[in-house]
């Protein structure tokens, strides 16, 4: 008898470690897409950068045969 108390004790503390597991994965995902949108983020900026800078090289090249 008392190990089928014992047994019904246990069963709502699996499902709330099944519980902080789940939460473990969903704040590692989580983890992982602000990581990916920092990258995607930084890459943007350095992509404008680099345009703008290839701009004004273009501009100095053009006004050199004015």
């Amino acid at each position: 008898m008392l190990t089928a108390k014992t047994s019904k004790r246990l069963q709502p503390t699996q499902t709330q470690l099944q519980e902080i597991y789940y939460a473990q994965e969903q704040n590692q995902e989580t983890s992982y897409a602000q990581a990916q949108l920092q990258k995607t983020s930084t890459q943007t900026k350095l992509q404008r950068k680099l345009f703008d800078v290839e701009h004004m090289i273009y501009n100095e090249w053009c006004s050199q045969y004015k």
